[in-house]
Protein backbone atom coordinates (compact mmCIF):
# COMPACT_ATOMS: atom_id res chain seq x y z
CA UNK A 1 0.00 0.00 0.00
CA UNK A 2 1.16 3.65 -1.07
CA UNK A 3 -0.12 6.89 -0.11
CA UNK A 4 0.96 10.56 -1.10
CA UNK A 5 1.16 13.40 1.40
CA UNK A 6 1.43 16.99 0.45
CA UNK A 7 1.08 18.69 -3.24
CA UNK A 8 1.52 17.42 -6.40
CA UNK A 9 2.09 18.74 -9.77
CA UNK A 10 -1.43 17.39 -11.30
CA UNK A 11 0.43 18.30 -15.19
CA UNK A 12 2.26 14.98 -14.75
CA UNK A 13 -1.42 12.51 -14.52
CA UNK A 14 -2.14 10.99 -17.82
CA UNK A 15 -5.43 12.59 -19.22
CA UNK A 16 -7.54 9.62 -18.37
CA UNK A 17 -6.50 9.94 -14.89
CA UNK A 18 -7.18 13.64 -14.86
CA UNK A 19 -10.71 12.74 -16.11
CA UNK A 20 -12.09 10.11 -13.28
CA UNK A 21 -10.39 12.60 -10.70
CA UNK A 22 -11.90 15.50 -12.14
CA UNK A 23 -9.68 17.64 -10.85
CA UNK A 24 -8.92 20.14 -13.32
CA UNK A 25 -11.84 20.49 -15.09
CA UNK A 26 -14.51 22.98 -13.29
CA UNK A 27 -17.84 22.61 -12.68
CA UNK A 28 -20.91 24.80 -12.29
CA UNK A 29 -24.20 24.17 -10.54
CA UNK A 30 -27.41 25.18 -9.49
CA UNK A 31 -29.83 23.71 -7.93
CA UNK A 32 -33.80 24.21 -7.50
CA UNK A 33 -35.92 22.89 -4.66
CA UNK A 34 -39.12 22.70 -7.26
CA UNK A 35 -41.76 25.04 -5.31
CA UNK A 36 -40.63 28.55 -6.46
CA UNK A 37 -38.18 30.12 -9.20
CA UNK A 38 -35.19 30.76 -6.98
CA UNK A 39 -32.34 28.19 -6.91
CA UNK A 40 -29.01 27.86 -5.47
CA UNK A 41 -25.82 27.56 -7.13
CA UNK A 42 -23.40 24.77 -6.30
CA UNK A 43 -19.82 23.17 -6.66
CA UNK A 44 -17.88 26.07 -8.29
CA UNK A 45 -20.35 28.19 -9.12
CA UNK A 46 -21.05 28.79 -5.26
CA UNK A 47 -20.32 32.37 -3.85
CA UNK A 48 -20.42 33.91 -7.75
CA UNK A 49 -21.90 37.14 -8.05
CA UNK A 50 -24.43 38.42 -10.34
CA UNK A 51 -26.22 41.17 -11.36
CA UNK A 52 -27.86 42.96 -13.76
CA UNK A 53 -26.33 45.95 -15.47
CA UNK A 54 -28.00 49.58 -16.90
CA UNK A 55 -26.95 52.01 -18.59
CA UNK A 56 -26.24 53.87 -15.63
CA UNK A 57 -24.55 50.96 -13.42
CA UNK A 58 -22.66 48.27 -14.32
CA UNK A 59 -23.49 44.97 -12.62
CA UNK A 60 -21.65 42.71 -11.16
CA UNK A 61 -20.72 39.76 -13.22
CA UNK A 62 -18.20 37.28 -11.73
CA UNK A 63 -19.57 34.66 -14.67
CA UNK A 64 -17.60 37.39 -17.47
CA UNK A 65 -14.16 35.27 -18.06
CA UNK A 66 -15.25 31.57 -17.07
CA UNK A 67 -15.74 29.26 -19.55
CA UNK A 68 -18.12 28.45 -20.83
CA UNK A 69 -19.77 31.61 -19.93
CA UNK A 70 -17.12 33.99 -21.85
CA UNK A 71 -18.98 34.81 -24.60
CA UNK A 72 -17.96 37.26 -27.04
CA UNK A 73 -19.28 39.89 -29.17
CA UNK A 74 -17.98 39.05 -32.93
CA UNK A 75 -18.67 40.23 -36.24
CA UNK A 76 -19.22 37.95 -39.62
CA UNK A 77 -20.02 37.85 -42.93
CA UNK A 78 -20.99 34.90 -45.31
CA UNK A 79 -17.84 33.64 -47.67
CA UNK A 80 -19.09 32.81 -51.17
CA UNK A 81 -16.34 30.87 -51.96
CA UNK A 82 -16.31 28.23 -49.16
CA UNK A 83 -19.93 28.47 -48.51
CA UNK A 84 -19.31 29.68 -44.81
CA UNK A 85 -18.77 32.21 -42.13
CA UNK A 86 -15.40 33.71 -41.41
CA UNK A 87 -15.24 36.20 -38.26
CA UNK A 88 -14.25 39.33 -39.54
CA UNK A 89 -13.44 40.92 -35.84
CA UNK A 90 -14.30 40.50 -32.15
CA UNK A 91 -15.13 43.28 -30.16
CA UNK A 92 -11.93 44.90 -28.64
CA UNK A 93 -10.12 44.14 -32.17
CA UNK A 94 -8.61 47.60 -34.35
CA UNK A 95 -11.05 47.35 -37.01
CA UNK A 96 -13.88 46.65 -34.97
CA UNK A 97 -14.94 50.49 -34.46
CA UNK A 98 -15.02 50.69 -38.12
CA UNK A 99 -17.20 48.20 -39.11
CA UNK A 100 -19.35 48.50 -36.28
CA UNK A 101 -19.64 51.96 -37.97
CA UNK A 102 -19.99 50.94 -41.43
CA UNK A 103 -22.79 48.03 -40.64
CA UNK A 104 -20.43 45.68 -41.92
CA UNK A 105 -21.79 41.65 -41.68
CA UNK A 106 -23.89 40.60 -38.92
CA UNK A 107 -23.06 41.55 -34.91
CA UNK A 108 -23.28 37.94 -33.02
CA UNK A 109 -22.61 36.81 -29.69
CA UNK A 110 -19.81 33.50 -30.11
CA UNK A 111 -21.12 30.83 -27.43
CA UNK A 112 -18.02 27.84 -26.22
CA UNK A 113 -19.14 24.55 -26.29
CA UNK A 114 -19.68 22.85 -23.09
CA UNK A 115 -20.85 19.77 -21.75
CA UNK A 116 -23.96 19.26 -18.80
CA UNK A 117 -25.18 16.87 -16.27
CA UNK A 118 -28.32 16.80 -14.55
CA UNK A 119 -28.56 14.50 -11.03
CA UNK A 120 -32.10 15.70 -11.13
CA UNK A 121 -34.59 17.31 -13.20
CA UNK A 122 -33.86 20.20 -10.20
CA UNK A 123 -30.28 20.34 -11.04
CA UNK A 124 -27.80 21.65 -13.80
CA UNK A 125 -24.22 21.39 -13.79
CA UNK A 126 -22.22 22.74 -16.52
CA UNK A 127 -18.57 22.18 -17.74
CA UNK A 128 -16.13 23.89 -20.10
CA UNK A 129 -14.82 20.58 -20.97
CA UNK A 130 -15.89 16.58 -20.66
CA UNK A 131 -16.35 15.11 -17.66
CA UNK A 132 -16.91 11.57 -16.98
CA UNK A 133 -21.47 11.27 -17.17
CA UNK A 134 -21.15 14.53 -18.67
CA UNK A 135 -23.01 15.21 -22.34
CA UNK A 136 -21.82 17.83 -24.79
CA UNK A 137 -24.55 20.80 -25.14
CA UNK A 138 -27.10 20.07 -27.88
CA UNK A 139 -26.41 23.11 -29.77
CA UNK A 140 -22.84 22.37 -30.20
CA UNK A 141 -23.00 18.72 -30.90
CA UNK A 142 -24.06 18.61 -34.31
CA UNK A 143 -24.66 15.62 -36.60
CA UNK A 144 -22.31 13.61 -34.57
CA UNK A 145 -19.77 16.52 -34.94
CA UNK A 146 -18.38 18.81 -31.75
CA UNK A 147 -18.87 22.58 -32.31
CA UNK A 148 -15.72 24.84 -30.86
CA UNK A 149 -18.46 27.49 -30.91
CA UNK A 150 -21.68 28.46 -32.42
CA UNK A 151 -23.04 32.02 -32.92
CA UNK A 152 -25.94 33.80 -32.16
CA UNK A 153 -27.65 36.95 -33.64
CA UNK A 154 -27.50 39.44 -31.14
CA UNK A 155 -30.10 41.89 -32.92
CA UNK A 156 -33.60 40.48 -33.97
CA UNK A 157 -32.88 40.17 -37.85
CA UNK A 158 -34.32 43.32 -39.63
CA UNK A 159 -35.89 43.54 -43.09
CA UNK A 160 -32.80 42.48 -45.18
CA UNK A 161 -31.96 39.16 -42.27
CA UNK A 162 -29.20 40.83 -41.02
CA UNK A 163 -28.24 41.57 -37.20
CA UNK A 164 -27.52 44.67 -37.06
CA UNK A 165 -28.04 47.96 -34.36
CA UNK A 166 -30.28 50.60 -34.97
CA UNK A 167 -33.22 48.84 -37.40
CA UNK A 168 -37.17 47.33 -36.36
CA UNK A 169 -37.12 43.33 -36.36
CA UNK A 170 -38.41 41.87 -39.78
CA UNK A 171 -41.89 40.73 -38.72
CA UNK A 172 -45.14 38.76 -41.06
CA UNK A 173 -42.46 36.63 -42.01
CA UNK A 174 -43.13 32.54 -41.93
CA UNK A 175 -40.30 30.12 -40.96
CA UNK A 176 -39.89 28.80 -44.67
CA UNK A 177 -38.80 32.33 -45.86
CA UNK A 178 -36.96 32.80 -42.71
CA UNK A 179 -34.93 29.46 -43.36
CA UNK A 180 -34.29 29.82 -46.46
CA UNK A 181 -32.84 33.77 -46.75
CA UNK A 182 -31.16 32.23 -43.88
CA UNK A 183 -29.52 28.82 -45.49
CA UNK A 184 -28.70 31.31 -48.08
CA UNK A 185 -26.46 32.99 -46.28
CA UNK A 186 -24.63 30.09 -44.31
CA UNK A 187 -27.11 30.54 -40.96
CA UNK A 188 -29.86 28.80 -39.51
CA UNK A 189 -32.77 29.57 -37.40
CA UNK A 190 -32.73 29.20 -33.78
CA UNK A 191 -33.53 25.60 -32.98
CA UNK A 192 -34.67 23.50 -30.02
CA UNK A 193 -31.13 22.31 -29.22
CA UNK A 194 -30.06 25.47 -29.50
CA UNK A 195 -32.86 27.25 -26.53
CA UNK A 196 -32.14 24.10 -24.48
CA UNK A 197 -28.23 25.23 -24.35
CA UNK A 198 -28.84 28.73 -23.51
CA UNK A 199 -31.55 27.92 -20.93
CA UNK A 200 -29.06 25.97 -18.90
CA UNK A 201 -26.47 28.85 -18.96
CA UNK A 202 -28.47 31.26 -18.00
CA UNK A 203 -30.34 29.21 -14.95
CA UNK A 204 -26.65 28.54 -13.93
CA UNK A 205 -25.45 32.14 -14.06
CA UNK A 206 -28.67 33.94 -13.21
CA UNK A 207 -29.72 30.91 -10.73
CA UNK A 208 -33.55 31.88 -11.24
CA UNK A 209 -35.99 29.99 -13.35
CA UNK A 210 -37.53 33.73 -13.59
CA UNK A 211 -35.27 34.88 -16.35
CA UNK A 212 -37.28 37.99 -17.07
CA UNK A 213 -37.69 39.35 -13.85
CA UNK A 214 -34.18 38.91 -12.99
CA UNK A 215 -32.26 40.22 -15.90
CA UNK A 216 -34.71 42.57 -17.00
CA UNK A 217 -38.11 43.04 -18.65
CA UNK A 218 -36.21 44.84 -21.56
CA UNK A 219 -39.18 47.10 -23.61
CA UNK A 220 -41.76 44.14 -23.07
CA UNK A 221 -43.24 46.39 -20.19
CA UNK A 222 -42.66 49.79 -22.24
CA UNK A 223 -46.39 51.62 -23.12
CA UNK A 224 -45.21 51.19 -26.74
CA UNK A 225 -46.88 48.22 -28.13
CA UNK A 226 -45.35 48.15 -31.43
CA UNK A 227 -42.29 46.15 -32.56
CA UNK A 228 -39.05 48.68 -31.12
CA UNK A 229 -35.82 49.23 -33.18
CA UNK A 230 -33.12 46.59 -32.50
CA UNK A 231 -30.09 48.12 -30.56
CA UNK A 232 -32.52 50.49 -27.97
CA UNK A 233 -29.89 47.96 -25.46
CA UNK A 234 -26.62 49.09 -26.87
CA UNK A 235 -26.22 51.64 -23.70
CA UNK A 236 -26.06 48.95 -21.21
CA UNK A 237 -23.20 49.05 -18.63
CA UNK A 238 -22.84 45.05 -18.93
CA UNK A 239 -23.24 41.82 -21.23
CA UNK A 240 -27.07 41.56 -19.83
CA UNK A 241 -29.40 44.05 -18.12
CA UNK A 242 -32.30 46.13 -18.48
CA UNK A 243 -31.95 50.26 -19.48
CA UNK A 244 -32.52 52.60 -16.91
CA UNK A 245 -36.85 53.64 -16.51
CA UNK A 246 -38.01 50.67 -18.85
Amino acid sequence: MAFCMGNFDSRFLPQRVKDALSMTIPQYGVRFDGTNSAGIRTYDAAGMKWQRSSNAVAGDDDFANVAPFNVRECITQYDSTTGGRQVLAYKGDENWASLVASKTGDRMIEIPCFWYYRPSKYEIIIAPEAKVGFKPSPAHYRNGVLKDVIRVSKYALNSNFVSQTGFAPRTSTNMNTFRSNLRAKGQYLMDYPTWCSLTMLMLVKYANMDIQNTVGFGWANSSNTGSKTSGDTDSLLGLDGNPSGN
